[in-house]
């Protein structure tokens, strides 16, 4: 970028809105404040594009209010998503493109995973098993509390603004502090009270473009402060993994870490409190650890990593209520929806771990579901199961016998099933 141009001439440029028009998810269908989705936007685009870029050219252009969405947390609880309209979406991604390339520096620091390109989830796993291959076989995890709602958005956007070769951005930035929410009276109390009383944003909201790299710049320094003393620490957004070569090293670097996190008035669990969110490991080898939706544990020299228990579980019941939930879907279609909900949840874990046998077992899962269905319908006999030719042409697994935990919990009172005979070519 020539020295002379603002960066506000780059980020409200048509070409610059229409590229950010572009990048918004396909998963982002649904409206703000104002009613108006992507695909209607998109219907007008020239026209909307056009008034946004001269608003922002004018100084004009305000952010309308939030939309609330509670997301229940498998845990219990809700977490508020603050859903933008489609016109601050597409500001927001303009305004990422212009700033990311001046505080990339500050973004991408050594492990941290998440909103990251080129990192993710499986970059996450794999700088885990590292640090265990390395000798850090005590581990302590834990996360931060309320990661977005307590990170002081002042502090971020101050920090942003003096990073960037101009101020020319300062008043779109600016209107990040204290964003105002919409439709929180239609909430729950329970839900409605994690908001302050005045409906307005005290940290960086979930659910805009902008948070998530504001996030990774303020634990920036962290990061870099903990890979310079040589403390292993494996962050993903707000889950972090410390490892270290022995369980009091490993608390050592726990104490160094939170007190850091208080210096911008966050705070971690505690293991030595106990409880579910933090979690101390003396060595992997005895215990394993569950982290981004895995379980990870070193087995006769070697680290393991499978699903969690409880995500197998989680498709299992999924499948299950595909089939025993009443509606209008034909036996086909059910079958299909089981068979595309397994394969794309097998898919999602193939990057992060081994896959052969939870595939066979999920397979398994769909098989049983099956047979269920079409007991159920008085075509298979009770007791009766697939043949490995019926399996086949369902693109299930074929297996020849069930072993381990059954994939039947999911099922009430099934009738007792007959052991297949004979052998079984391999899948």
């Amino acid at each position: 970028m020539p020295a002379n141009v603002l960066l506000r001439d780059v980020m409200s440029s048509v070409p610059s809105l229409e590229r950010a028009l572009d990048r918004l998810r396909k998963s982002s269908t649904g409206a703000g404040v104002d009613g108006i989705t992507p695909a209607r936007f998109r219907e007008k685009r020239t026209e909307h594009l056009s008034n946004i870029s001269n608003e922002l050219r004018a100084r004009t252009f305000s952010f309308q209010k939030l939309k609330a969405v509670p997301i229940k947390k498998p845990d219990g609880g809700h977490r508020l998503i603050a859903i933008p309209t489609v016109a601050d979406r597409v500001v927001q991604k303009a305004l990422l493109d212009a700033v990311l390339p001046h505080i990339a520096h500050l973004v991408n620091t050594p492990g941290s995973h998440a909103y990251l390109s080129q990192r993710g989830l499986a970059t996450a796993i794999n700088d885990v098993k590292r640090h265990i291959r390395s000798g850090n076989r005590s581990i302590i995890q834990t996360d931060i509390i309320k990661f977005f709602d307590k990170i002081k958005a002042r502090e971020a956007i101050d920090r942003l603004v003096d990073a960037l070769p101009d101020d020319s951005l300062g008043d779109v930035l600016e209107q990040y502090v204290g964003w105002e929410v919409d439709g929180l009276n239609k909430l729950e109390p329970d839900i409605r009270k994690t908001f302050p009383a005045d409906g307005k944003t005290t940290g960086l909201p979930q659910g805009t473009a902008l948070a998530p790299v504001l996030a990774n710049m303020m634990l920036g320094g962290i990061d870099r402060a903990a890979a310079a003393r040589g403390i292993a620490v494996v962050r993903y957004a707000d889950d972090i993994v410390i490892l270290a070569k022995s369980p009091s090293l490993a608390l050592d670097a726990f104490d160094w870490y939170e007190s850091q996190l208080a210096t911008l008035g966050l705070s971690v669990h505690n293991p030595r409190a106990g409880g579910k969110k933090a979690t101390e490991v003396p060595d992997i080898s005895t215990k394993g650890i569950e982290y981004l939706g895995c379980y990870i544990k070193e087995v006769d020299g070697q680290i393991r990593v499978r699903p969690q228990e409880a995500k197998i579980v989680g498709i299992s019941n999924t499948i299950t209520k595909i089939f025993t939930t009443r509606g209008r879907q034909s036996f086909p279609q059910r079958v299909i929806a089981a068979s595309q909900a397994a394969e794309a949840w097998i898919a999602s874990y193939r990057s992060l771990c081994g896959m052969k046998r939870v595939s066979k077992r999920v397979s398994d899962t769909v098989a049983i579901a099956i047979e269920k269905s079409l007991q159920q319908r008085g075509i298979l006999p009770l007791g009766k199961t697939l043949d490995h030719q019926q399996r086949a042409f369902l693109g299930l697994a074929v297996i020849t016998k069930r072993s381990g935990p059954r994939p039947t919990r999911a099922f009430v009172k099934l009738p007792n099933r007959s052991k297949p005979t004979g052998s079984t070519p391999n899948a």
